[in-house]
This record gives C-alpha cells, structure tokens and sequence, in this order.
C-alpha cells in the first residue's frame, strides 16, 4: 500500500491522471477496491494538484469518469457471470461474509444503496457487481451511480488539495470522511425532494393538518389548554399581525444571533473552530499570485463603505421615488444597526488581525469582519425587496447574486491577510442577523398598517 502511495506522489501530468482514473476505474470493475481504497487514489491526486503538478479539475473530472466507467464495467460483469464467478475463484477472493453483507445492503436499498455504496469500503467495489447480478435496469443504476460517482470525486479531490501536506492524517480518517460525504449528500437531496414535494402538494399538507387537530387527544388539549393554544396557532397564521411572519422572522433572527454568539464565545475562549483560523490564513498567503491579488483588491470593494453608501443611496432614493418609505426604513435602518453593532462587537471582543502581510490598509481590530457584516446587511434587505412578490427564477437568481456577493467579500477578506475565517463568519451571521430584524419589523409594521386601514381587527 505505501509503494502504491509513494509511486503515485511521485507523479505528473501526464501519468498522474491516468494512475488516478486507472484506480477509479478498475475499482467497481475489477473489485481492486478490495485493496486498495478508491478514496486514497481520489486524495492523492488532490495532493498534487495542491503541489501544482497536475490541474483539480482534471483530476475530479477523471475520478468521476473512471468511477462511472469501472462501476459500469462491474454492473455488466455481474450480469452475464455473477453466479457462476462467485462460485468459483473470484468469489472465494471477495469472502462469502463481504458478499453476503453486499447483497444485504442492495436488497434492502436498491438504488439508492448504489448511491451512498460509492462512500463505504467494500461496497464501492462490490456494489456494481450485485446490481447486475440482481438483473437491476442499467438505466436505474447509471442514475444512482453517477450522482455517487461525482459526489465522491469531487469530495475526496478537494479533501486532498486541502489538505496539502497532511494527506497523511486526511487519509487516516477517510472512512469517516466517506461517512460525512454520505450524510451531507443524503441530507441535500432530502431536502431537495422534501421541498420539491411540499410545494406541489399544499392540499396534502393542509389536509394533514386538519386530520391531526381532528384526533381526539388534540381536541382534548385544545379544550384543556383553549387560550394557550390560540395563542400558538395565531402565531403562525398568515393574516395575523403578530402571525406567521412575525414568528418565522423571530426563528432566523434567533438562529442567526445564536450563531454569532457561538462564535463570539470561541473566540473570547479561543477554542475549538478558532483553532483552523491560522492555518487558513497561512494558506491563503502561500497561495497568493498577481494575478489574484488584483482580482481580490477589486472584489474587496464591494463590502467597503464608499461603496455599500452608494448602493444604499441608490436603492433608498429609488424606494422614495415610488413612496415605498418603509423600504427605505428598512435599507437604511439595517446597514446603520450594522455599522453600530460590527464596531461595538470589535471593541468588546478586541481581536488583533492575522499576523500575515496586510495587502491593503487596516484600522481597528478584527473580529467581525466589518465589510462581510456590512454588505450582508444590506444587499440581504435588498434582495428580500426585490423578490416581493417575484416569481421563482428571480427569485433565485437574486438570491444567487446576493449570497454570491457576500462570499466574494468573504474570500477578499481573509486572501488579503486582514482577517480570520471566523472574522468573516461571524460578520455574516452577524449582518444576515440584522437584516432579518429589519424585514421582520418592517414586515410586521407593514400588515399592521394594512389590516387597520382595511378595517380588519388583527
């Protein structure tokens, strides 16, 4: 295993790629992952690209098709000789226990065990051969797989560039790498398909509801509890005042500010994530070029505060100039709590900057980032206004642009040497935290003034 892991760091372009995509392929196909971990092959080739031997993307491109290729190769094998090579050499090779936990794994999750096999040991190079032994539609398994087969390459490629030098310790804990990978990939498209149900099936949904405060004990809690519980349930309805947009914006501003504070405490204490602040930023110096310098004195501006005042003069005026004053309230309100807030915090916590080289001026201390807090802020309320009753490509396409912008100014931040990663965490969650104070009460005062007008007792 060491020769194999010293003859592949020993690499370049050419070659680097193809032991990498070798391995990724003759993983699933001619279960070589029995003996060697696909992952390590994955990580090293992230180590080269860390060295500049070879390109990222190239390497995650090729383990993603090598992946896909050899796991194919290993479906079709399994379909015309499962059966008959397990009972000869090959399957004595594999162990009759590995087998049967395979087939165990495959009959109880079917494709969707093709996707997340590709993140645990032997099943990623077993996997593929029961799917075409069990006679699985190659149009169902190629689906699984490549969303597997891309994941896992794009996850350890990038585990291993970021981990440079110490691919050592990254690849003692890639097992439990593959675990997190898994569960990260199985929580998105959870989500995904919890939200893409949700949306098609509001009466579903609201059917539910009332089937469950139609059951007996509900009614039973109801009638013990009648004014606790109207309380609860105003909370969430729509056309209340103090209803369901009050109550949704109190749970973001309470996830975000707890958030802050959690940070705050690490970095008062100087534990636990504060401890990746320096590496960090020692990779990001040993990563600069010209040509990324200029690109980042650029991207910087657009948390400064010569600029953010224009833009925030630009979308105030133009609020006013349709006699939308609460939306300026809003605009202004929310990058004013910013510039307050972001100083008095620096002040208290009093965090010197990163002992790397500044490449643009500084003053005060560091913690939070004043220009992430800042444009935060701001472009966050602006981006809620502008969807207003926006339909969902706007709607994305503003989001996208606007988080977009805060992670640009983010990045400047910390290449530039003038603050930590938790600098620029902290002044997000800290910004997005006041911007969501401002639209919930701007929100809030907004349906007041409405249902008074139209005479509707909130």
């Amino acid at each position: 295993m060491s020769d194999i892991v010293h003859f592949v760091l020993g690499l370049a372009s050419p070659w680097a790629y193809v032991v990498v995509g070798a391995l990724a392929l003759l993983e699933g196909s001619a279960f070589v992952g029995l003996v060697v971990p696909g992952e390590t092959a994955v990580i090293l080739g992230g180590v080269l690209a860390f060295q500049g031997r070879v390109r990222l993307d190239v390497v995650i491109l090729l383990a993603a098709v090598g992946a896909i290729v050899g796991d194919s190769i290993g479906f079709f094998l399994g379909r015309v000789f499962g059966r008959r090579w397990l009972a000869g050499r090959i399957g004595r090779f594999i162990g009759e226990e590995r087998w049967q936990a395979t087939e165990r794994a495959f009959e109880k999750w079917g494709g969707t065990g093709v996707l997340f096999g590709r993140f645990v040991g032997f099943l990623r190079a077993l996997l593929p051969f029961a799917a075409g032994t069990a006679r699985m539609r190659y149009s169902k398994f190629v689906v699984f797989n490549v969303l597997g087969c891309v994941s896992w390459a794009i996850g350890f490629s990038v585990l291993g560039y970021f981990a440079g030098g110490s691919w050592r310790r990254v690849e003692k804990v890639a097992g439990r790498a593959s675990a997190l990978l898994a569960v990260v990939l199985l929580l998105a498209i959870g989500m995904w398909f919890g939200v893409r149900w949700l949306l098609h099936h509001p009466d579903r949904v609201r059917a539910w509801g009332q089937r469950q405060l139609a059951r007996p004990v509900v009614g039973r809690v109801l009638i013990r509890f009648g004014r606790e519980a109207g309380f609860l349930i105003r909370r969430f309805k729509p056309s209340e005042v103090f209803g369901l947009q009050l109550t949704l914006g109190l749970a973001v501003v309470s996830v975000l500010g707890w958030a802050f504070g959690a940070l705050v405490q690490d970095v008062l204490a100087l534990e636990e994530f504060v401890g990746v602040d320096l590496p960090i930023a020692h990779w990001f110096v040993s990563h600069r070029t010209p040509g990324a310098t200029t690109i980042m004195k650029v991207a910087t501006l657009l948390g400064s505060g010569y600029l953010l005042l224009g833009v925030l003069a630009l979308a105030a005026g133009y609020a006013c100039s349709r006699r939308h004053w609460l939306s300026s309230a809003m605009l202004a309100s929310s990058y004013g709590l910013a510039i307050a807030v972001e100083a008095a915090v620096k002040v208290l916590v009093h965090r010197p900057r990163p002992p790397v080289e500044h490449l643009v001026a500084t003053w005060g201390w560091s913690f939070p980032s004043g220009h992430t807090a800042e444009a935060a802020a701001l472009f966050i309320v602006i981006a809620a206004l502008i969807n207003r009753g926006a339909g969902w490509r706007r709607r994305v396409l503003t989001w996208t642009a606007c988080v977009s912008v805060i992670v640009v100014v983010g990045l400047s931040r910390m290449y530039l040497g003038v603050h930590y990663l938790s600098d620029v965490l902290g002044g997000a969650a800290l910004g997005a935290a006041l911007a969501a104070v401002a639209l919930t009460a701007g929100g809030t005062y907004r349906r007041a003034h409405l249902l008074r007008n139209s005479g509707i007792d909130g």
